[in-house]
């Protein structure tokens, strides 16, 4: 009388998360930049329960200090750069579900460039002053009397 119904119940697997480390940042040597993975998430409508962030060896960057590495956005101060040169910082972000501890990375980039300071104070001159290489002499006087044409001459 009754049509027979199944009750299998099927599991779906748990997807990973999405770890985004965020955007590229262009910084100036000495100061302190904060690394954002605020966006990441889990597809499945759980939870990000852990941020790992970690700096990826560069041949072209400098070792820093993440304070906050387990945090969604730790800080570090970008190094002083030596020779004029800029450094590429390579950071990359895991981020773990809390549906089964599933795993996802993401990387960040960030370039680190020369503070250009300001060159500050007041530089006097006069005629007569001397320096550097430079002597200054007051300009010749012209007189004109009467109708005087001038026409000039070019060497």
């Amino acid at each position: 009388p009754y049509p027979y119904q199944s009750q299998k119940q099927q599991s779906i697997a748990n997807q990973p998360p999405i770890a985004n480390a965020g955007i590229s940042q262009t910084v100036t040597e000495g100061t302190t930049v904060t690394l954002d993975g605020r966006t990441s998430y889990d597809p499945d409508g759980g939870t990000v329960v852990a941020y790992s962030w970690t700096q990826v060896p560069s041949s072209a960057g400098v070792p820093v200090t993440l304070i906050g590495a387990n945090t969604a956005t730790p800080t570090f101060r970008a190094p002083l750069l030596l020779n004029g040169n800029t450094a590429m910082l390579i950071f990359s972000l895991r981020v773990m579900d809390s549906d089964g501890g599933a795993v996802s990375s993401n990387q960040a980039l960030v370039y680190v460039i020369l503070k250009h300071n300001n060159i500050t104070g007041s530089l006097a001159s006069g005629i007569g002053s001397t320096g550097s290489g430079i002597n200054q002499q007051p300009p010749p006087i012209t007189t004109k009397s009467g109708n005087t044409i001038f026409t000039p001459r070019f060497h």
